[in-house]
């Protein structure tokens, strides 16, 4: 696949993702703080958001998927000829891109095991911020490549 291609379908996936983060009902678990709880009453467990919202589980997963779909992308982009700085401007964004994959994944993980609905809101914040900026390292990259003297 072509690499402006391999960039389109990457950002698409990365839409999809945010939105599917948005619409998740991840932080509208409705359980009481403590103090709200009398001895008695047993503490609720949320339950999982149907579709088309996503699980915790399904967001480690498309954070996994994006892993592998952003070193396809690199591996293509590697067969690519680019002058030096074209290059060097890839270079620092690949390696940011990587830092918030990385940081996707980690967030995801926490995710899968956040009962609070204030650590809930809180990775899907962090999510957010992680795609958001991941979206703008990949079209800085697509930029770069479709006009590399500029």
């Amino acid at each position: 696949m072509e690499l402006g291609k391999q960039l389109s379908s990457f950002e698409t996936t990365l839409t999809t993702l945010q939105s599917a983060l948005s619409h998740s009902a991840l932080s509208d678990v409705d359980i009481p703080e403590p103090s709200q709880l009398s001895a008695s009453q047993p503490v609720p467990t949320p339950v999982p958001p149907s579709d088309p919202s996503l699980t915790a589980a399904q967001i480690a997963q498309q954070a996994t998927q994006l892993s592998a779909q952003f070193q396809k992308i690199m591996t293509a982009l590697s067969d690519t000829q680019l002058n030096a700085k074209a290059e060097q401007q890839i270079g620092t964004y690949q390696t940011e891109a990587h830092r918030r994959l990385r940081l996707i994944g980690i967030e995801a993980m926490r995710l899968k095991t956040a009962r609070q609905p204030t650590s809930i809101s809180r990775g899907r914040s962090q999510l957010h911020t992680h795609l958001n900026q991941l979206q703008q390292f990949v079209q800085a990259m697509r930029a770069t490549i479709a006009d590399p003297e500029g």
